[in-house]
């Protein structure tokens, strides 16, 4: 999704404005090709990994909504980026090290792995 989004940063926010006023037959339309294959992908990836005993059980639509707001998030808050990391522009590496980061966060939390070497600080192009 993140790298989706940083293909097409205004995608995001052009479905949920198309998808603003959910009773009508284009957003149930949007809703049905983009939207539902991607929650229905979660859950079934959610679901394979409790069957494997991976994973314990959890609320698709939290889930949904979560990674959603992670996966945007990077791309709303340019202005936060630049103020408070001094990056100017995204550029694909910190986007590739923001989805592995974040996919770790989300699938594993603020735990310690003694297995795994910790990320590295995140990073991206420097304004001057």
């Amino acid at each position: 999704m993140i790298k989706t989004f940083f293909r097409f940063p205004y995608l995001h926010r052009l479905l949920r404005e198309l998808l603003r006023d959910a009773d009508t037959r284009n957003a149930r339309e949007l809703n049905e090709f983009f939207t539902k294959p991607v929650l229905d992908a979660q859950i079934a990836m959610i679901q394979a990994g409790v069957e494997r005993g991976d994973l314990r059980p959890i609320d698709p639509m939290v889930f949904y909504f979560a990674v959603n707001g992670v996966c945007d998030h990077l791309f709303a808050d340019a202005n936060a980026m630049k103020g408070l990391f001094g990056i100017k522009r995204l550029d694909e590496a910190t986007c590739a090290r923001y989805a592995e980061q974040a996919a770790d966060l989300l699938m594993n939390g603020f735990r310690n792995r003694s297995d795994q070497e910790p990320s590295p600080p995140f990073r991206g192009e420097r304004v001057g």
